[in-house]
């Protein structure tokens, strides 16, 4: 597990500079490296945390602190950000994602959003 939390602590800290009170998507959160997103996102001072993994492992994921989770065989991403109107909705924004799952796809998926780094 050692090898899973420091890279993990790298990937948010050192790439994703995450900061306190930050807004944060973990793709793959019942999964190891997402597991470990959720702890050090936490740890870190995260403000919100959406784990995004099947609905089976809906109840998992926020036992380890994820505030909301996206059950991928039901809805997107992008459809989670939307509001009611079908526009990206600016709060549901987030300040970092951590994609710890293989062929998830958010690459498609981030080229319909207006990301500013």
């Amino acid at each position: 597990m050692y090898v899973t939390y420091m890279t993990t602590l790298q990937a948010l800290r050192d790439y994703g500079k995450l900061c306190k009170d930050d807004r944060v998507l973990v793709i793959g959160a019942s999964g190891g490296c997402g597991t470990a997103g959720i702890h050090i996102a936490k740890s870190m001072g995260a403000k919100e945390i959406v784990g995004v993994c099947s609905g089976k492992n809906e109840d998992f994921v926020k036992s380890l602190g994820a505030t909301d989770v996206i059950d991928y065989t039901k809805q997107t991403i992008k459809d989670y950000c939307l509001d009611k109107s079908g526009v990206i909705d600016p709060a549901l924004q987030f300040d970092v994602i951590y994609d710890a799952a293989t062929n998830s796809g958010l690459v498609k998926t981030t080229k319909t959003f207006q990301w500013s780094y």
